[in-house]
Protein backbone atom coordinates (compact mmCIF):
# COMPACT_ATOMS: atom_id res chain seq x y z
CA UNK A 1 0.00 0.00 0.00
CA UNK A 2 0.81 3.48 -0.86
CA UNK A 3 -0.48 6.84 -0.23
CA UNK A 4 -2.43 8.16 2.68
CA UNK A 5 -2.21 6.03 5.81
CA UNK A 6 0.54 3.74 4.27
CA UNK A 7 3.25 4.56 7.37
CA UNK A 8 0.46 3.84 10.29
CA UNK A 9 0.69 -0.03 9.75
CA UNK A 10 3.81 -1.32 8.73
CA UNK A 11 4.01 -4.31 6.94
CA UNK A 12 6.64 -7.37 7.76
CA UNK A 13 7.18 -10.29 5.80
CA UNK A 14 8.59 -13.72 7.15
CA UNK A 15 8.19 -16.70 5.44
CA UNK A 16 4.35 -17.32 5.00
CA UNK A 17 3.56 -15.00 8.15
CA UNK A 18 2.18 -11.25 7.44
CA UNK A 19 3.37 -8.84 10.55
CA UNK A 20 0.86 -5.61 10.66
CA UNK A 21 2.81 -3.72 13.35
CA UNK A 22 0.18 -0.55 14.08
CA UNK A 23 2.16 2.69 14.42
CA UNK A 24 -0.01 5.39 15.29
CA UNK A 25 1.42 6.76 18.74
CA UNK A 26 1.57 7.25 21.56
CA UNK A 27 -1.27 4.48 22.56
CA UNK A 28 -2.17 3.58 19.03
CA UNK A 29 -6.01 4.48 19.06
CA UNK A 30 -7.88 3.50 16.23
CA UNK A 31 -8.85 6.28 14.31
CA UNK A 32 -10.02 6.59 11.17
CA UNK A 33 -7.28 7.14 9.18
CA UNK A 34 -4.97 4.11 10.65
CA UNK A 35 -8.57 1.46 10.46
CA UNK A 36 -8.98 2.36 6.86
CA UNK A 37 -4.80 1.36 6.57
CA UNK A 38 -5.44 -1.90 8.67
CA UNK A 39 -8.26 -2.80 6.98
CA UNK A 40 -6.87 -2.26 3.47
CA UNK A 41 -3.74 -4.33 4.90
CA UNK A 42 -5.98 -7.09 6.06
CA UNK A 43 -7.43 -6.93 2.23
CA UNK A 44 -4.43 -6.91 1.16
CA UNK A 45 -3.18 -9.91 3.21
CA UNK A 46 -6.84 -11.81 1.84
CA UNK A 47 -5.53 -11.45 -1.74
CA UNK A 48 -2.38 -12.94 -0.98
CA UNK A 49 -1.82 -16.31 -1.45
CA UNK A 50 1.65 -16.63 -0.20
CA UNK A 51 0.11 -15.39 3.05
CA UNK A 52 -0.59 -18.31 5.33
CA UNK A 53 -0.61 -16.22 8.81
CA UNK A 54 -0.79 -12.59 9.77
CA UNK A 55 0.41 -11.32 13.25
CA UNK A 56 -1.34 -8.03 14.43
CA UNK A 57 1.64 -6.15 16.61
CA UNK A 58 2.51 -2.90 18.08
CA UNK A 59 4.96 -0.27 17.95
CA UNK A 60 4.29 1.45 20.96
CA UNK A 61 3.80 -1.90 22.77
CA UNK A 62 0.15 -1.56 23.08
CA UNK A 63 -3.16 -0.12 21.51
CA UNK A 64 -6.65 1.07 21.89
CA UNK A 65 -9.86 -0.47 19.90
CA UNK A 66 -11.33 3.36 20.00
CA UNK A 67 -9.16 5.77 21.93
CA UNK A 68 -9.01 8.08 18.31
CA UNK A 69 -12.22 9.17 18.02
CA UNK A 70 -15.60 8.67 19.32
CA UNK A 71 -17.77 7.30 16.90
CA UNK A 72 -14.39 4.76 15.67
CA UNK A 73 -16.80 1.36 17.50
CA UNK A 74 -19.77 2.74 15.30
CA UNK A 75 -17.66 2.64 12.37
CA UNK A 76 -16.25 -1.00 13.09
CA UNK A 77 -19.38 -2.28 13.60
CA UNK A 78 -21.00 -0.63 10.30
CA UNK A 79 -17.73 -2.34 8.79
CA UNK A 80 -18.96 -6.03 9.84
CA UNK A 81 -22.24 -5.33 8.73
CA UNK A 82 -21.26 -4.46 5.21
CA UNK A 83 -19.12 -7.23 5.07
CA UNK A 84 -21.79 -9.64 6.36
CA UNK A 85 -24.04 -8.35 3.72
CA UNK A 86 -21.50 -9.33 1.21
CA UNK A 87 -21.58 -12.68 1.93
Amino acid sequence: MSGPGADLVLRRRHGPVLELCLANPPFNGLTGPLLRAYLDALEDARLDDAVRALVTTSAAGVWCAGGGEPDTMRRIHRFGELKGEAQ
